[in-house]
């Protein structure tokens, strides 16, 4: 399968190696406006580099594509790529915006094309065992899940803009949190965004799902740029509780993510990056379902959207 990355920023050139390295797909190419992104990724891979989407696709006629634009500029590609009736990874969020999100899956559906929303987070064994343990009612009727996410500082400035923890972080932690929980946002009991000048930002949230599942969500980059983020997320139910914590502390402030998603393991990209693409291509080919659907990726969307438009913003100089 002939796969077409699109965006060569730190996602990616992520997405290109892992492709390189599936056996059932082939990195066709590399577009971003930035020549000189395009060209640096495409050369160290070998492949063909592009400035226009069309461009590529016409020279390259790819099976599948990945998006990995930054957050907000995500539709334009995916609707063209979704009008020459090619298959899409698009990685998280879907989009920044209902309006965005919801076009994108219109389109996909009239077109017939199918579309994989990139939450990572659903192929970490971690969390695939959390969601095995809450169905087989072991701990009872779910009430309260709470979440906790925190990076290095330097995040933010490294980060295309605009984005804070609650898009970079916290939408994957909203998607398990009505993954998990069964149910989606209804409610916001409150929201706060704390930024600092300092490159210190973090986001907090309570509230409950429309099946009456509590929540308390946090996210931020916090940490010193030596140190590596850590995650946690508890279910607490009427019969007992489940947590799973895990830090990178030991792997440098360069290999932080490797631990959680794309881990470099002999040389090659391991980890629930990894496992992503590998269900993608793999569900194309044999024409399987998505463990990621196409409502799953709106609701994860509107779900943020809601937490965003609850915020109230607090600068601390």
């Amino acid at each position: 399968m002939r796969v077409l990355v699109v965006g060569a920023a730190a996602m990616g050139a992520v997405f290109a190696r892992v492709v390189c390295e599936l056996s059932e797909a082939e990195l066709c190419g590399v577009v971003d406006d930035d020549v000189d992104a395009a060209a640096e990724l495409a050369d160290a891979l070998g492949v063909a580099w592009f400035v226009d989407l069309a461009d590529a696709i016409d020279a390259k006629r790819p099976d599948a594509a990945v998006v990995a634009t930054p957050d907000h500029l995500h539709r334009e590609p995916a609707e063209i790529l979704i009008e020459a009736r090619i298959p899409i990874l698009v990685e998280k969020p879907l989009a920044t915006s209902m309006e965005d999100a919801e076009a994108i899956i219109w389109l996909a559906e009239k077109r017939g094309v199918r579309v994989m929303a990139g939450h990572t987070a659903r192929f970490l064994p971690r969390y695939a065992q959390v969601l095995d343990v809450v169905q087989a009612g072991e701990l009872g009727e779910p009430l309260l899940i709470t979440t906790s996410s925190w990076g290095p500082r330097s995040i933010g400035s490294k980060t295309p803009q605009p984005t804070d923890p609650l898009w970079y972080f916290g939408i994957h932690d909203i998607d398990l949190v009505q993954w998990i929980g069964g149910g989606t946002v209804r409610e916001v009991d409150g929201a706060h965004l704390v930024e600092s000048d300092s490159g210190v930002c973090t986001f907090a949230a309570m509230g409950a799902l429309h099946n009456d599942v509590a929540f308390n969500v946090v996210a931020g980059w916090t940490l010193p740029d030596d140190a590596a983020p850590r995650w946690d997320l508890q279910v607490h139910g009427r019969h007992g509780s489940v947590q799973v914590a895990w830090n990178a502390d030991g792997d440098g402030a360069d290999g932080w993510a490797g631990g959680a998603s794309w881990a470099n393991v002999y040389g090659r990209v391991g980890g629930a990056m990894q496992a992503e693409l590998e269900h993608f291509v793999h569900a194309l080919t044999h024409d399987e379902p998505f463990l990621v659907t196409m409502a799953d990726a709106v609701r994860a969307v509107i779900g943020t959207a809601i937490l965003d438009s609850a915020v109230i913003i607090r600068r601390v100089d």
